[in-house]
């Protein structure tokens, strides 16, 4: 194996470490969790120089593994990438939140923490049979944006040529990572989740559909106007707004405790 710059490769593949193969948006995430909790500020420092390091080695093994699967068999880089690109790092994130939650929590059971050891167990069956239903459907999911994009564009006297084919369209797991975690909150009423799925989801459907839009906009008409915030709504619509709108939803929607205000007599 060979490393010059961010190209890693050996024994016939080669691969490019790109921006959002980094650790950058998962240390975002516990960093900015870290810093709105109700702690002390030397355990806040002291957790993020200890777990954003965690998170970018948990980040490196990874890549490897991803690595040493496409050298064994290319076809698995599809699969390893876009499995351990998406589940892995919300598993890691989450993950470093609890070890976070139970160093400031140290509280018997039942406490935040066993709550939350339930969500992530709840989560981990639910994301990962949608994973694989999103793998069998989101090709169709693609052909469907296209059929759009291409009827927009003949309203204005545009032929596109769009290839039936699709590779694994990593861009559109971040459904996946939306839906299971609106399915695993508890408790909440099915229709509150429905209303909270057709918003998330028909957020994400115009990004994914501003996504495609811009990709025949450079690829066929070499327009780079919209690339870089084409670039921006990607990384966020992929890694941070999942997690953003789940939180957001979770909040407005679900049951939450009422605090308690004690007004004292004047």
């Amino acid at each position: 194996m060979a490393v010059r710059g961010n190209i890693v490769s050996g024994t016939g593949v080669a691969f490019q470490v790109v921006l959002e193969c980094t650790a950058l948006f998962a240390a975002g995430l516990f960093a900015c969790f870290v810093c709105f909790s109700q702690a002390d500020v030397r355990k806040k420092v002291l957790a993020l120089a200890l777990g954003i390091p965690a998170l970018y080695v948990g980040n490196i093994i990874r890549l490897g593994l991803v690595f040493l699967a496409s050298r064994y068999d290319l076809r698995l880089f599809g699969i390893t990438h876009v499995y351990f690109g998406q589940v892995f790092t919300v598993f890691l994130v989450l993950l470093a939140c609890v070890l976070w939650l139970k160093w400031v929590n140290p509280v018997p059971a039942p406490s935040p923490l066993s709550r939350t050891v339930s969500f992530l167990a709840r989560f981990a069956v639910i994301c990962s049979c949608v994973f694989l239903f999103w793998m069998e459907v989101h090709q169709w999911y693609v052909w469907f944006l296209d059929r759009l994009m291409i009827l927009a564009f003949s309203l204005y006297g545009y032929r596109l040529l769009v290839p039936p084919e699709t590779a694994i369209y990593y861009e559109t797991f971040s459904i996946v990572t939306f839906a299971s975690l609106t399915i695993a909150t508890s408790p909440a009423e099915w229709s509150k989740k429905a209303r909270a799925l057709s918003f998330g989801l028909g957020l994400f459907f115009l990004l994914h559909l501003l996504h495609r839009i811009n990709y025949v906009l450079t690829s066929a008409f070499h327009s780079s106007a919209l690339f870089q915030l084409d670039l921006f709504l990607c990384d966020i619509g992929q890694y941070l707004l999942p997690i953003l709108l789940w939180l957001v939803m979770t909040l407005w929607q679900y049951p939450h405790p009422k605090l308690n205000v004690r007004h004292r007599s004047r």
